[in-house]
């Protein structure tokens, strides 16, 4: 393996197997009585076993932490100033779809960047969908967006996606930027594999573990295994913690002042917010 290449996490299949093994419910021999590597049972009833206490650990982990960043991946959009664009809503220029499983609004605000070679940024303010509608009503000229709201929309085929819907329309093809708050699917498939990464893989089986020894319901087993799912629980929570960008520091503001401003700062303030290669725009 090259250095620096990252391994996938646990499929539903691989928690599964961890979990037969550790409690007696794999198979090792074939149908030919001789030995064999380590499978899932046969048994429909173990396989349904296994699956439901793989499934609650790995809910039990989710949550856990409300904060997990794995939760909250960076998401770039780069608009279309013709509406014609493949995530594009309706032919609308200001409307486009987020990816499937985003559950609500950005965690930290939108950064617009613009479509040239200055490298400058600015914030989008992140508001409800009413008061960009009204926006949009009231201004039909075309800009750079300065509202955008993300919200919920029901598709063809009964499901709910969401979208991101900004004012004014773009006159160019800007690029937006946000972390975005995910709803985890749940496993199902034995190929589906866990959001949180390779990091967390031994700290989900762990909490099975413990789903499982509830489940036989032997109180050293459970004294023991929900012990060593805390254990590993506090841990993730500790290296994950890691991942998230606590203090963004001082950023050059586009105020009049000159003086250092936070983006927190700036957001509230309304007002462009970064220019990376440090000028005062």
């Amino acid at each position: 393996m090259s250095i620096g290449a990252v391994q996938p996490g646990y499929t539903f299949g691989d928690l599964m197997l961890l979990v037969a093994k550790e409690f007696g419910y794999a198979r090792i021999v074939d149908d030919a009585g001789n030995d064999t590597t380590p499978q899932l049972p046969s048994e429909p009833s173990r396989v349904d076993a296994l699956a439901y206490v793989v499934a609650g650990g790995y809910e039990s982990f989710l949550r856990a932490n409300p904060k997990w960043s794995f939760l909250t991946p960076t998401h770039t959009i780069t608009m279309d100033s013709t509406g014609t664009g493949a995530l594009n809503v309706a032919g609308d220029a200001g409307r486009y779809l987020l990816p499937v499983g985003v559950s609500g609004r950005p965690s930290d605000g939108w950064l617009l960047t613009l479509p040239s070679v200055d490298r400058r940024a600015y914030t989008v303010s992140d508001t409800s969908a009413k008061r960009v509608a009204a926006d949009r009503a009231a201004n039909t000229s075309v800009g750079m967006p300065g509202l955008a709201a993300v919200r919920p929309m029901m598709q063809d085929d009964g499901s709910l996606r969401w979208e991101v819907f900004v004012s004014p329309l773009p006159d160019r093809n800007y690029t937006l930027t946000a972390q975005l708050r995910l709803a985890p699917p749940r496993m199902s498939a034995l190929d589906d594999r866990h959001i949180a990464g390779p990091a967390h893989d031994d700290t989900i089986a762990a909490m099975a573990f413990a789903a499982m020894a509830m489940r036989e319901g032997d109180s050293n087993k459970i004294s023991i295994y929900r012990d060593d799912a805390q254990s590993a629980l506090d841990e993730s929570i500790r290296l994950d913690g890691l991942m998230i960008e606590h203090d963004i520091g001082v950023l050059p503001s586009t105020w009049s002042d000159e003086r250092d401003r936070t983006r927190a700062d700036d957001r509230r303030g309304g007002f462009p917010l970064v220019n990376y290669n440090g000028a005062i725009p």
